[in-house]
């Protein structure tokens, strides 16, 4: 082990850096504020973006399961048909007839 000479045992501290061309401001209140606040928003919205990624996929699984069940209008399992092969398009139309619901779309019936 070789002694140290004094010049190197006894080194200044080191000084924090600053901006190469000019001096850092010291960020004001408001700044600050401003800053958390859009940490606050990011975090929030990272978090929605995780529910929905969640959603999505809990309700395709679902979907690809078939746990999701159509029912006919007297409440069976509805049944597909024997030779039912490949994407169908399907439109649904009418109101809904339950007793005190159903009167949002006006008084006009048709014939």
């Amino acid at each position: 082990m070789t002694k140290l000479d004094s010049k190197q045992a006894k080194q200044p501290a080191v000084k924090p850096a600053n901006a190469r061309h000019a001096k850092v401001a010291r960020q004001s209140r408001l700044g600050k504020l401003g800053s958390g606040l859009l940490r606050a928003v990011g975090v929030v919205a990272g978090a929605a973006v995780v529910v929905a990624i969640f959603a999505a996929t809990t309700i395709t699984g679902d979907i690809n399961k078939g746990s999701i069940t159509l029912l006919t209008s007297d409440g069976k399992d509805a049944v597909a048909p024997a030779d039912f092969k490949g994407p169908i398009n399907m439109l649904l139309v009418g109101s809904d007839t339950r007793k005190g619901v159903g009167n949002g779309f006006g008084t006009e019936t048709s014939n």
